[in-house]
């Protein structure tokens, strides 16, 4: 399965379309660069703006579900830090998502991990923004259609809430929650999650602001719960600009975004939780 055209059926399924213009791309394309400099700025995001979450749609959410897959098919094959987790029974696997959004970390997980036939998750999730929540929707319905991977979810308002005994994902949150100043925050609110199992976070702290993501970086680690994995960045380990033109070429490439010509500072950590 295509990533890119995959998250491309999602939007244009959502916008009610068979595909989308030239004229569409063009102005999806506008809106990722603007996208795009607010994230390097360090500047939050709105996302209730239907336009920020299509351009996100065409553009981040598959290349983050790209980062997922390949990341845990690169752990699976190294048996490092994914030895025992992410288990699948009887085709069937859990686990939870903080900051779900359109789900790239459900469908790049599903794609990544090596299962022989049908594979079920049910994931439980939390996120501020209700209006992810019909994307999400078609992007489950989106999967089923393609074969052998499927979900179904459930939106929780704690971490209380979450799965116990399971993992929890979270991808790009974490910038996410630094842009806004929430960092503090969310790692008092860690420690109110129940699982023996650890959390996994991919994300990037890579601000134009004088060195605020190292700042935020430190803060995790120093926390005591996060803890960077992989002696280099999975951008430069995993090779993903040519992994990324080589998904979006095959996908159509339909030119609404800018692929990294190098190694994008993509950070793994793993969490212990209380």
């Amino acid at each position: 399965m295509n990533l890119y055209r995959f998250f491309r059926d999602v939007a244009c399924e959502y916008l009610g379309a068979k595909e989308l213009s030239r004229q569409e791309v063009g102005h999806y394309r506008d809106i990722y660069m603007e996208l795009a400099a607010a994230y390097t700025r360090g500047e939050p995001v709105d996302y209730s703006d239907e336009h920020v979450r299509i351009a996100y749609l065409l553009s981040f959410a598959p290349r983050h579900a790209v980062y997922w897959r390949e990341f845990i098919r690169a752990d699976i094959q190294q048996e490092a830090d994914f030895d025992g987790y992410f288990e699948v029974d009887d085709n069937y696997c859990a686990f939870n998502v903080l900051g779900v959004g359109p789900g790239s970390e459900i469908v790049g997980l599903l794609s990544g991990i090596d299962h022989p036939g049908p594979l079920h998750a049910i994931v439980a999730c939390r996120e501020s923004e209700a209006d992810w929540i019909p994307i999400l929707e078609i992007v489950q319905s989106q999967l089923t259609r393609h074969g052998d991977l499927s979900f179904e979810f459930q939106f929780v308002a704690t971490n209380r809430e979450l799965y116990e005994d399971v993992e929890v994902l979270g991808s790009y949150v974490l910038s996410d929650l630094a842009r806004q100043g929430c960092v503090q925050e969310f790692l008092k609110e860690v420690g109110t999650v129940v699982s023996p199992k650890p959390g996994f976070f991919l994300d990037t702290m890579q601000f134009n602001d004088g060195g605020a993501g190292a700042f935020i970086d430190r803060t995790l680690r120093e926390s005591g719960l996060f803890r960077r994995i992989w002696s280099e960045e999975l951008g430069k380990h995993l090779d993903l600009p040519r992994l990324l033109a080589s998904e979006h070429a095959s996908g159509g490439a339909i030119g609404c975004q800018c692929l990294p010509s190098k190694p994008p500072r993509v950070l793994a950590y793993k969490v212990r939780f209380r």
